[in-house]
Protein backbone atom coordinates (compact mmCIF):
# COMPACT_ATOMS: atom_id res chain seq x y z
CA UNK A 1 0.00 0.00 0.00
CA UNK A 2 2.88 2.41 0.64
CA UNK A 3 3.75 2.29 -3.07
CA UNK A 4 0.21 2.81 -4.38
CA UNK A 5 -0.35 5.82 -6.59
CA UNK A 6 -4.12 5.94 -6.73
CA UNK A 7 -6.51 7.40 -9.29
CA UNK A 8 -10.17 7.72 -8.29
CA UNK A 9 -12.83 8.05 -10.94
CA UNK A 10 -16.55 8.57 -11.01
CA UNK A 11 -17.02 5.99 -13.76
CA UNK A 12 -20.02 7.65 -15.44
CA UNK A 13 -17.95 10.85 -15.76
CA UNK A 14 -14.78 9.21 -17.10
CA UNK A 15 -14.82 7.74 -20.65
CA UNK A 16 -17.71 6.48 -22.77
CA UNK A 17 -16.29 3.29 -24.28
CA UNK A 18 -19.60 1.78 -25.44
CA UNK A 19 -22.35 4.17 -26.48
CA UNK A 20 -24.84 1.30 -26.81
CA UNK A 21 -25.34 1.31 -23.03
CA UNK A 22 -25.94 5.07 -22.75
CA UNK A 23 -29.28 5.60 -21.08
CA UNK A 24 -29.75 8.95 -19.41
CA UNK A 25 -32.84 9.31 -17.25
CA UNK A 26 -35.61 10.88 -19.29
CA UNK A 27 -36.87 13.44 -16.80
CA UNK A 28 -36.91 17.21 -17.40
CA UNK A 29 -36.30 17.89 -13.69
CA UNK A 30 -32.73 16.59 -14.10
CA UNK A 31 -30.24 19.08 -15.51
CA UNK A 32 -27.95 17.45 -18.10
CA UNK A 33 -24.87 17.64 -15.86
CA UNK A 34 -26.79 15.79 -13.09
CA UNK A 35 -27.79 12.94 -15.42
CA UNK A 36 -26.00 9.85 -16.70
CA UNK A 37 -23.29 10.96 -19.15
CA UNK A 38 -22.21 7.58 -20.54
CA UNK A 39 -18.88 6.75 -18.94
CA UNK A 40 -18.57 3.01 -18.51
CA UNK A 41 -16.47 -0.04 -17.74
CA UNK A 42 -15.36 -0.37 -21.34
CA UNK A 43 -14.02 3.20 -21.25
CA UNK A 44 -11.83 2.40 -18.25
CA UNK A 45 -10.56 -0.76 -19.96
CA UNK A 46 -9.72 1.22 -23.11
CA UNK A 47 -7.75 3.81 -21.12
CA UNK A 48 -5.76 1.08 -19.35
CA UNK A 49 -4.93 -0.50 -22.71
CA UNK A 50 -3.98 2.94 -24.12
CA UNK A 51 -1.44 3.40 -21.31
CA UNK A 52 -3.28 6.45 -19.91
CA UNK A 53 -2.71 5.51 -16.27
CA UNK A 54 0.78 4.12 -16.78
CA UNK A 55 1.94 7.39 -18.39
CA UNK A 56 0.87 9.21 -15.20
CA UNK A 57 2.55 6.68 -12.92
CA UNK A 58 -0.78 5.35 -11.64
CA UNK A 59 -0.67 1.78 -10.35
CA UNK A 60 -3.97 1.63 -8.44
CA UNK A 61 -7.42 2.49 -9.78
CA UNK A 62 -10.38 3.16 -7.49
CA UNK A 63 -13.71 3.21 -9.31
CA UNK A 64 -17.08 4.42 -8.10
CA UNK A 65 -19.63 1.68 -7.37
CA UNK A 66 -20.84 -0.28 -10.41
CA UNK A 67 -23.73 -2.13 -8.77
CA UNK A 68 -27.23 -1.71 -10.17
CA UNK A 69 -28.60 1.64 -9.08
CA UNK A 70 -31.98 3.31 -8.78
CA UNK A 71 -33.81 4.45 -11.90
CA UNK A 72 -35.57 7.81 -12.14
CA UNK A 73 -35.07 11.27 -10.70
CA UNK A 74 -34.15 11.63 -7.02
CA UNK A 75 -33.27 14.29 -4.48
CA UNK A 76 -33.55 18.00 -5.05
CA UNK A 77 -30.88 20.66 -5.24
CA UNK A 78 -32.46 24.11 -5.02
CA UNK A 79 -29.67 26.53 -4.17
CA UNK A 80 -29.43 28.97 -7.06
CA UNK A 81 -29.80 26.09 -9.50
CA UNK A 82 -32.69 23.64 -9.26
CA UNK A 83 -32.23 19.99 -10.25
CA UNK A 84 -33.00 16.46 -9.24
CA UNK A 85 -30.41 13.73 -9.95
CA UNK A 86 -30.01 10.38 -11.64
CA UNK A 87 -27.98 7.70 -9.85
CA UNK A 88 -24.93 8.26 -12.11
CA UNK A 89 -22.60 8.23 -9.08
CA UNK A 90 -23.34 4.64 -8.09
CA UNK A 91 -24.21 5.34 -4.46
CA UNK A 92 -27.94 4.48 -4.64
CA UNK A 93 -27.69 0.68 -5.07
CA UNK A 94 -30.71 -1.53 -5.62
CA UNK A 95 -28.85 -4.81 -6.28
CA UNK A 96 -25.35 -5.13 -4.85
CA UNK A 97 -24.40 -8.23 -6.86
CA UNK A 98 -25.56 -6.97 -10.28
CA UNK A 99 -23.61 -4.64 -12.59
CA UNK A 100 -25.62 -1.56 -13.61
CA UNK A 101 -26.31 -2.02 -17.31
CA UNK A 102 -25.67 1.70 -17.91
CA UNK A 103 -22.04 0.98 -16.99
CA UNK A 104 -21.61 -2.32 -18.83
CA UNK A 105 -21.93 -6.02 -18.14
CA UNK A 106 -20.44 -8.56 -15.78
CA UNK A 107 -18.30 -9.81 -18.68
CA UNK A 108 -17.00 -6.28 -19.31
CA UNK A 109 -16.15 -5.98 -15.60
CA UNK A 110 -14.26 -9.29 -15.66
CA UNK A 111 -12.28 -8.03 -18.67
CA UNK A 112 -11.49 -4.77 -16.83
CA UNK A 113 -10.15 -6.71 -13.84
CA UNK A 114 -8.03 -8.98 -16.07
CA UNK A 115 -6.59 -6.05 -18.05
CA UNK A 116 -5.92 -4.02 -14.88
CA UNK A 117 -4.07 -6.91 -13.26
CA UNK A 118 -1.84 -7.34 -16.31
Amino acid sequence: MQNAVMYFMMMDRFVDGDSSNNRPTNDPSILPQANNLGGDIQGVTQKIKDGYFQKMGINTIWISPISRNAEGAWGLWNKGVKSTFSAYHGYWPTALTKVDDRLGSEEAFKELIAVAHE
